[in-house]
């Protein structure tokens, strides 16, 4: 039987556990203020939040992807710490590696015109 790793606590998991607390404390009062539910809306807040923890991973995912298929000889993985970080604002993150990404896999190398 294999011992499984202890989980870790670092500053970028607890920075992306504050940007899902986040999220789910704007989405309560937006529900709240909509249905006056009180319990209803503490449960039901947890959905975005989820969903933002979700979806940060899957565009992380997919933004190593792109950086896999544009930059094929310097491409290194990023590391756990790293993937948090980036989980964070995944947004950004997905938007640059795709305007980034795409442009240079597509642009050609021109040569200099004297």
């Amino acid at each position: 039987m294999q011992k499984r790793a202890a989980l870790s606590v670092t500053p970028a998991k607890m920075l992306l556990f504050a940007a899902a607390v986040s999220i789910y404390c704007f989405a309560a009062v937006v529900i709240v203020s909509a249905t006056d539910a009180l319990v209803f809306s503490m449960i039901i807040a947890f959905v975005p939040a989820i969903a933002y923890v979700a979806a940060g991973g899957a565009a992380i995912h997919f933004a190593e992807l792109i950086r896999r298929w544009s930059f094929p000889v310097t491409y290194h993985e990023w590391n756990e710490e790293l993937r948090f970080i980036l989980g964070i604002v995944w947004p950004a993150v997905l938007v640059f590696w795709l305007t980034v990404g795409t442009f240079n896999h597509f642009a050609e190398s021109q040569e200099k015109v004297s």
